[in-house]
């Protein structure tokens, strides 16, 4: 199940994510003839963005249902580095949700600044947003952002602004500017007033119909089943009951033989004697 995909800015290579843990850098058109694998991911990798790195090679950035987000160089499918998201932010949980379903934190969008080396990685349930900044292969966490709710996306501006749909009436877009340089870089958010853009874009009317229709990427999630212990519970049920049969059984032939035995002892004694006389 393919739950993502992205072209490269030569349209040279497909890059896809499934649910199965693995992402494919495809040849395109032809895609199948495949460049090369990026494994090593826990869980379903359910986002991919490209960040144009230094010269003409890009850094591919995926996230999933494992809890980290994760750099690559996609010619060779090597993982350049990993940073694990901060799960201390607190996630809302949804109506019937089981505590053991928010063991790992899901991405649930990506987004990159190609001007500043920036990275946003947007969590499902969660009002925290992070940040991080790439600069050659290292990787540095940049503080992160809060919103009134979850996001649903977000994405960069060529000014390097960064822009988050939220599904909040009062203010269902905000928007933060970066301040100072890198990597060193902080992000505030700006007035609604500041651009005509965002006035506009703020009109609850065009994204109320979108609520309750976001993805459940926790439903991506493989279920585990102990067949064994099960089966071994099963087992030991039907030898418990054997056993009990058997022993019901067998009590049963002693009394019958006792009792043979009684009656026959029985018609012995009422058996006439003959008495032999010389």
């Amino acid at each position: 199940m393919i739950l993502d995909m992205v072209l490269t800015r030569d349209d040279k290579f497909l890059i896809t994510s499934d649910r199965d843990e693995k992402i494919r850098v495809s040849c395109y058109p032809n895609s199948y003839n495949i460049r090369s694998f990026c494994l090593g991911n826990l869980d379903f990798v359910s986002c991919l963005a490209l960040l144009q790195g230094s010269g003409s090679q890009s850094i591919l950035v995926s996230g999933g249902g494992d809890g980290f987000v994760r750099f690559w160089n996609p010619d060779s499918g090597e993982q350049i580095t990993s940073k694990m998201i901060d799960d201390s932010t607190e996630r809302t949980k949804e109506q019937n949700q089981k505590e053991d379903s928010l063991c790992c934190p899901i991405v649930s969008c990506l987004a990159c600044c190609h001007k500043h080396s920036v990275v946003c990685v947007v969590i499902e349930r969660c009002k925290t947003i992070h940040l991080y900044h790439t600069n050659q292969n290292e990787v540095t966490t940049l503080p992160s952002l809060e919103t009134n709710v979850p996001s649903w996306s977000a994405v960069f501006d060529p000014e390097g602004r960064l822009w988050c749909v939220q599904p909040h009436p009062g203010e269902p877009v905000v928007v933060f500017e970066p301040k100072g340089d890198s990597p060193n870089l902080t992000y505030a958010k700006l007035s609604s007033v500041f651009s005509p853009v965002v006035s506009s874009a703020s009109d609850w009317n065009f994204l109320k119909g979108c609520v309750n229709k976001e993805r459940k990427l926790e439903t991506l999630r493989k279920k585990e089943f102990d067949n064994i212990t099960e089966y071994l519970v099963r087992k030991e049920d039907r030898i418990e009951k054997k056993k009990n049969k058997n022993k019901e059984l067998g009590n049963g032939h002693t009394t019958m033989d006792d009792s043979a035995l009684a009656q026959g002892a029985e018609s012995e004694a009422k058996r006439p004697k003959l008495e032999l006389t010389s």
